[in-house]
């Protein structure tokens, strides 16, 4: 996967449009608001649940909206709806950052999706991908929810990530920067000076 990087600490784009997921592919797009101070988090994509064996999910009751990066955990679903969660091997899934607290955040719809590096305190917990109990494999889904805070206060580190799940399906992570109007402002006119300067 190229990742294209816009002036370093404004945007990180991974080359995945959205409307381009491949079948049995997710594309997690995390979006930073530099003047809200909020982060929307949305995975789009569709999963081949046929690999994933029924030895390794357990149904159960969701508890809404979340994100802890240290742990690699994005959370995106309403309170209390019935979902599957899927184990496999701890490293499957990365971390998003070495710090960042539990965050909640507000479900914006209209499905269910999370994942996790793990979810203790010991790295050797496996890694979990989060679906709702009716998913249909093999459909499309399309989940977002909206957390107070910034990458740097929510502690996610942009980065080239990828997560590859059993029948070759992947997870790909992309970052995006909107930054404050000033600083998009100064942005504009050095552009405009460094123009004028080749002139």
């Amino acid at each position: 996967m190229k990742t294209r990087c816009i002036s370093a600490g404004i945007a990180c784009i991974a080359a995945v449009a959205v409307g381009a997921v491949a079948q049995a592919d997710v594309v997690i797009t995390f979006t930073e608001d530099v003047s809200l101070s909020t982060t929307t988090i949305r995975a789009v994509g569709s999963l081949d649940t046929s690999p994933f064996t029924s030895s390794q999910y357990f149904e159960g009751l969701g508890s809404g909206a979340f994100v802890r990066a240290s742990w690699g955990w994005v959370n995106i679903g309403p309170m209390f709806r019935p979902r599957i969660q899927y184990f496999f091997p701890a490293g499957t899934i990365p971390t998003l950052g070495a710090s960042g607290s539990f965050a909640s955040g507000s479900f914006l719809g209209p499905d269910v999706f999370g994942i996790a590096a793990f979810q203790s305190t010991s790295p050797g917990d496996p890694a979990r991908v989060v679906l709702a109990a009716d998913y249909a494999s093999g459909s499309m889904f399309n989940a977002a929810a909206v957390y107070g805070g910034t990458f740097a206060t929510l502690g996610i580190v942009p980065g080239a990530y990828v997560a590859t799940l059993p029948g070759d399906q992947s997870l790909t992570y992309q970052f995006i920067t909107i930054p404050a109007p000033g600083a998009a402002a100064m942005l504009a006119f050095g552009g405009v000076l460094a123009a004028r300067r080749r002139r």
